[in-house]
């Protein structure tokens, strides 16, 4: 007994000082090295059997977080609104064709400073009124001279005026939301101030008001001020971008580019105007675990999170250049739901949401971390019974708690335990236990 008794205490001592060092290494390097053990994939899925209904479709596209702090989710069949307990699905509708969606495959979500929601899909550009609860369609019209250059949207964005720019599979788009008229761009050939290529899968305004073009034929920086446009290639040789096929980009906090691509991750310093480019390396285990980069995001704690296909899901640590994977596990509930990754997105609680072709996952960095306690038969400072009826914190922020075996009273500076209890042939003691 006494020496189980001991062997508890160390336990206790030993534990204390893993959670120390734990610090000291988060302290050190951003992330502790062991953080793939301490993050838990929750999935939501369209076979989730914690709710009434789920996901209309497993295949995660896009996924926004409104003003009004409702998620949405883009799938390929239909558009989900999630209010953290159940979904509204949002399809197209015979009997309202005009009114409702266009489309249930969907490719891109965006609020505007107006609060308007624009949902990109398979078939037009979509405008959800909220207080209408109805929805605007923008469809191509080879007899309209400013419609919308194709009805495949991959990419949407806003810029400082407030003009939308929607990225196509033909064309980029500037929408004026007061005239309700579309500006075409499209490549011309052997005109270098035009756009590379007609199919742009990504857009992002950076700090200098440029709107950065992603396309299957590079990167294109447009200037908005003086109509330039400036262009991003892959070739040979360090400091270059690695792949032409520009799948996604992302302003980093300090005014730098992160760009995933076909064949690698890459990060454009701003000033130089030089890449930094990261890929799988087979024999390491801290390289990018695929080179189909799909996704980025940099949380609000300055994390970047890497999106992959077939590799999972990957958390970059920029001092120690060290890529840390998440993927499937077959007979882990709680690990990602599958490696090909489509989407991720930090909500208002810093809670990091994944899209998969498996369902969404969520990731809570911020979950307290519980410490428990119990009764043991051989421990004096433990609790007295683990049936708990009530908790209570007095004036000295000692806690306490009323058992199945009388009142315990705990200290959480000294960690002790004290106790209130019957005593038979004490009249002034508590009346039972």
């Amino acid at each position: 007994m006494v020496k189980s008794l001991y062997l508890r205490k160390f336990c206790k001592i030993f534990r204390g000082a893993a959670i120390i060092l734990l610090f000291l290494l988060d302290s050190y390097f951003g992330f502790s090295q062991n953080i793939n053990d301490n993050i838990r994939f929750d999935r939501i899925s369209s076979e989730n059997i914690k709710l009434e209904k789920g996901l209309s479709q497993n295949s995660v596209r896009a996924i926004l977080q409104d003003s009004k702090k409702f998620m949405w989710f883009g799938t390929w069949d239909g558009l989900n609104r999630f209010d953290g307990y159940n979904f509204i699905i949002y399809k197209p509708n015979t009997k309202q064709s005009s009114s409702c969606l266009s489309n249930e495959t969907i490719n891109s979500i965006f609020e505007d400073k107006d609060g308007f929601i624009w949902i990109g899909t398979e078939k037009g550009l979509n405008k959800f009124d909220r207080k209408s609860h109805k929805f605007t369609q923008y469809r191509k019209n080879t007899n309209a001279f400013y419609g919308i250059s194709s009805d495949t949207v991959w990419t949407i964005t806003e810029d400082t005026k407030g003009y939308i720019w929607v990225g196509t599979q033909s064309g980029l788009n500037r929408f004026d939301k007061k005239t309700e008229k579309f500006d075409v761009f499209l490549n011309i050939p052997f005109n270098n101030n035009s756009i590379v290529n007609n199919t742009i899968l990504s857009l992002c305004m950076d700090n200098n008001g440029y709107l950065l073009i992603g396309t299957l034929g590079g990167i294109d920086k447009f200037d908005l001020a003086n109509w330039k446009i400036k262009h991003y290639f892959s070739k040979e040789g360090e400091g270059n971008l690695s792949s032409d096929t520009i799948l996604n980009i992302v302003k980093s906090k300090n005014g730098n580019i992160w760009i995933g691509t076909r064949n690698g991750l890459n990060y454009l310093n701003v000033k130089t105007g030089k890449f930094s480019v990261y890929k799988n390396k087979p024999k390491d285990k801290w390289s990018l675990s695929s080179n189909i980069v799909t996704t980025i995001l940099e949380d609000s704690k300055g994390k970047i999170w890497v999106g992959t296909i077939g590799g999972g899901l990957n958390l970059f640590d920029q001092k120690s250049g060290r890529f840390t994977n998440f993927i499937n596990q077959t007979n882990d509930e709680s690990s990602l739901s599958n490696n090909d990754i489509t989407s991720i997105y930090e909500d208002a609680n810093g809670v990091i949401w994944v899209g998969t072709s498996r369902g969404v996952n969520k990731i809570d960095l911020n979950a307290a971390k519980f410490m428990h306690y119990y009764h043991y038969a051989d421990d004096d400072n433990s609790l007295s019974n683990n049936m708990i009826w009530g908790i209570f914190v007095d004036s000295k922020e000692q806690i306490w708690i009323s058992t199945d075996d009388g009142i315990n009273i705990f200290n959480p500076v000294s960690q002790k335990f004290s106790f209130i209890r019957n005593n038979k042939n004490n009249n002034n003691s508590l009346a039972s236990n």
